[in-house]
């Protein structure tokens, strides 16, 4: 659904189109969740179900990305009914999150 020319994503539905994985790549959003839900939200990325792929996500309530073969859980909590931005680096030498432009955990580079 477009709203005052934003796409907006009820928690429901998604938009899937082709993608490549490839690196170095940055992923990011500005969101605005509702609710917490104990499960993983993908903001955007490859993410397919039973393969590990690249993506920026919420898991529960913390800030995580998805990178070859593993993932990056930070301890960024992000805020209900707020706007936070959100943005995955994967990297050469590593995967890096940020919320808010500011860093917050780090990890190994995708394969």
């Amino acid at each position: 659904m477009v709203k005052d020319g934003a796409l907006v994503f009820d928690g429901t539905n998604r938009i899937v189109t082709p993608v490549e994985r490839f690196a170095p790549v940055t992923l990011e959003g500005w969101v605005w969740p509702e609710r917490y839900e104990y499960r993983g939200h993908c903001i955007v990325g490859s993410n397919v179900a039973g393969q590990w792929g690249i993506s920026l996500s919420i898991n529960g309530v913390l800030l995580t990305a998805e990178y070859i073969p593993g993932e990056v859980r930070s301890k960024q909590s992000v805020p209900v009914q707020k706007w936070s931005h959100l943005a995955a680096v994967f990297g050469e030498k590593e995967t890096r999150l940020y919320f808010n432009g500011k860093l917050v955990d780090t990890g190994p580079p995708t394969e």
